[in-house]
């Protein structure tokens, strides 16, 4: 294991602690404080004008109140940064639509935007209130992350370095792979009426581009590479059912094409597929056994 990969370890490690202590955080401290400041917007509100909105939602820079289920009766107060020499405040904004005495949540729409109006100044100076602590809260969360961030961001970056150097490995002297991880695919049939589950797992081929044609062509399971010269490489393949292996002089642009594929087939998309099909055969046979 090389200095990177060990580097990387500690450095996930650590991650996950501070994940942990992130995710306490959120339930035990962020997520109580901002449900209830949003609770007493809401007791504010109900309690101190005369709307009939069926739901308030106070989003932390703004308010918007909601009738019924047409996207259409929407209306929201929101704190607007200006570009101008204005101080910033509070804008009131709305839908136009058509009324008919049959429609109620159109009527409390209608009602609501007059209570609104006649109290903006009163909920604008309220908002303003409600807007700085949910600034705090944020602000202290994003501290309390802040550590979190910073060491996710240097396993991102340790990560890239990884597979820079994974993929350039590849193109060396001397680098095989005798054959590519497995295809895996969830597949079922019957059994006495029951479905029976099953994962077949096959063997993988990548396209490799050996000419400049779209047609010079091979699929293959595995390959050796044996050189370079000049602006070529000369790999050696191995192809399904054939066992002797063929040589090849690939341009290197197609061969990083080709070697870009089988970087993410070997060091990401395999694996991946593995487990997801491996879960869809664990969720799928425990139905049955239910």
């Amino acid at each position: 294991m090389n200095t990177k990969q060990v580097l990387y370890n500690a450095l996930k490690s650590q991650l996950d602690a501070k994940k942990a202590e992130g995710d306490k955080y959120n339930d035990e401290v962020y997520t109580p404080a901002i449900n209830e400041l949003k609770s007493r917007v809401n007791e504010w509100l109900y309690q101190n004008t005369d709307i009939t909105a069926n739901e308030v939602t106070f989003q932390g820079n703004g308010i918007e109140f909601t009738y019924g289920n047409e996207h259409i009766k929407r209306i929201n107060i929101s704190v607007k940064h200006r570009y101008d020499s204005k101080p910033i405040c509070a804008e009131l904004s709305w839908r136009s639509g058509e009324y008919s005495k049959y429609d109620s949540d159109y009527k409390n729409y209608l009602h609501d935007l007059g209570v609104l109006t006649n109290e903006f100044d009163k909920i604008e100076t309220k908002l303003f209130e409600w807007r700085g602590e949910n600034s705090a809260i944020e602000k202290a969360s994003h501290a309390f992350h802040e550590d979190y961030n910073t060491l996710n961001s240097a396993l991102n970056k340790l990560a890239t370095e990884i597979s820079t150097d994974v993929r350039e490995s590849m193109k060396q002297l001397g680098f095989e792979i005798k054959t590519f991880k497995q295809t895996s695919q969830l597949d079922w049939n019957y059994k006495d009426s029951e479905k029976e589950y099953q994962i077949i797992r096959r063997d993988k081929t990548i396209q490799l581009q050996y000419g400049r044609s779209q047609y010079d062509t091979t699929w293959v399971c595995g390959f050796k590479v044996l050189g370079k010269k000049g602006n070529k490489y000369k790999v050696e393949v191995y192809r399904e059912g054939r066992e002797i292996p063929q040589e090849y002089s690939v341009l290197e642009k197609k061969f990083e094409s080709f070697i870009e594929n089988a970087h993410y087939w070997e060091n990401s998309q395999a694996d991946h597929d593995a487990e997801r099909v491996q879960r869809q055969y664990n969720e799928r046979t425990a139905d049955l056994s239910k």
